[in-house]
């Protein structure tokens, strides 16, 4: 499972977070083949990234004003692990 994730706290609403160009980030995994991550947006309820890749990072736009929850996991050939805590941040 990924640690190391930025930005973001445990409980909403989160980390504070300036700009509406954000990157989420995270540690890498030995053996993982691609990562499986989302952004939702919890103050419309939307999922708006729903993504998976083999970087360990993700730029996006995201709306000044509202809060968002990520999670990732890791996954290769064998399966994927299990989802990481939720990580809130809001946007200034």
């Amino acid at each position: 499972m990924p640690t190391g994730m930025s930005p973001g706290y445990s409980a909403s609403p989160g980390q504070r977070v300036r700009g509406t160009t954000v990157r989420i980030s995270w540690d890498s995994v030995r053996g993982t083949e691609e990562y499986d991550y989302g952004i939702r947006d919890m103050t419309t309820g939307k999922l708006v990234v729903d993504r998976k890749s083999d970087r360990t990072s993700y730029t996006t736009r995201l709306e000044s004003g509202h809060t968002y929850r990520w999670n990732v996991r890791a996954c290769n050939s064998a399966g994927c692990s299990s989802f990481t805590v939720p990580r809130y941040f809001t946007v200034e």
